[in-house]
């Protein structure tokens, strides 16, 4: 049996109160104290419970509990309203046994892992050994609160990162859809959503299209993508390798807020143009470069060059239908610009 080592503090009364304890109870086996009867407390004793107290049994669990000797000020503030003393020696006797098992090194890690203060109490002979390992247990509880500060922080990093990429993504899937319905009527027969992410564009290319499907590499997305219930497919795969694979088996591809994480498109131009039918559209987002092909940015995405982009169209057998300027994205409140172009194949 392990001691109980919560002090003995005025709190709920109980019947246990009424039972007199003394040391004659305590034995000692092989190391471990055993207590028959622990004692609680109340906030009002009675004068009988004050009456019963064996105090240096109180005196041994607040020992235990690793308490200060002016901790028995509590019980005499209870007791005095009944014209009842406390034995003082009884108490000290009985604490400084318990304090000998709290002041064990074992213990002084458990109450450092715990984050727990000493009081200094220990004697003398035992205090060393003790702090040492509270010392040892007080550091692993610190670079523990530090590891979950960090896992919290990250934790919230990653939300407001999601919640800023779905504004950006957001804000291309409305760029994307205005154009549409610029360039695309009626409903084409098949429909890719590439990069699809968590489904942002699905809502308007549903109705524009008999079958949906949708490509991304990240199956979170793709499982909230999913929820939504607008798509036919959806696949995780790497876009090239899905295109690849699915030769003339779209009248429409969409890639909102996509290109910004590829640099040379030469190869993904190609990849589309052949997985698109005769007379197919594609119609995309990107940010924007004044000067040169491609550039990664600060921001770890890619901007392309509004030319690079118009030969890129010429040289894989694309007409292009609109080519403009937008805004496609706000960072620390300035407007980020970019390029919305609607391809069709000629």
């Amino acid at each position: 049996m392990s001691v109980d080592r919560r002090p003995l503090l005025p709190g709920n009364c109980s019947a246990r109160l009424l039972k007199k304890v003394t040391l004659a109870t305590l034995r000692i086996s092989a190391g471990l104290v055993l207590i028959p009867l622990l004692l609680g407390a109340c906030t009002s004793m009675s004068a009988e419970e004050c009456s019963v107290l064996d105090w240096r049994s109180v005196g041994y669990e607040d020992g235990v509990a690793g308490l200060p000797g002016s901790h028995i000020g509590q019980y005499r503030k209870a007791c005095a309203k009944h014209g009842v003393g406390t034995d003082l020696s009884g108490y000290q006797a009985g604490r400084e046994m318990g304090l000998r098992e709290y002041c064990q090194p074992a213990n002084g890690f458990r109450v450092g892992e715990r984050g727990e203060s000493y009081q200094g109490v220990c004697p003398t002979d035992l205090e060393q050994a003790f702090l040492g390992s509270y010392d040892s247990g007080h550091k692993l509880y610190t670079l523990e609160r530090r590891a979950e500060n960090a896992t919290q922080q990250l934790a919230y990093k990653r939300e407001e990162l999601s919640r800023l990429e779905q504004e950006i993504v957001s804000s291309g899937a409305v760029l994307v859809a205005a154009a549409l319905a610029r360039h695309v009527s009626g409903t084409a027969s098949s429909t890719v959503d590439l990069g699809c992410g968590t489904g942002l564009c699905a809502p308007f290319l549903r109705p524009l299209s008999t079958r949906l499907a949708g490509v991304d590499l990240s199956d979170n997305m793709l499982a909230q993508a999913r929820a939504a219930g607008l798509y036919d497919e959806l696949a995780c795969a790497d876009i090239g390798d899905y295109l690849a694979a699915h030769p003339q088996a779209f009248d429409l591809a969409v890639a909102a807020d996509v290109l910004v994480y590829f640099g040379e498109l030469d190869t993904l131009f190609g990849q589309v143009r052949a997985a698109l039918r005769s007379g197919g559209t594609f119609c995309f987002s990107t940010e924007a470069l004044d000067q040169g092909e491609f550039m990664l940015l600060p921001s770890n995405r890619y901007a392309h060059a509004l030319a690079y982009l118009e030969r890129l169209a010429a040289r894989h057998g694309f007409t292009v239908l609109e080519a403009d300027n937008a805004t496609v994205r706000s960072e620390q409140g300035a407007e980020l610009k970019g390029h919305l172009l609607v391809l069709r194949v000629a």
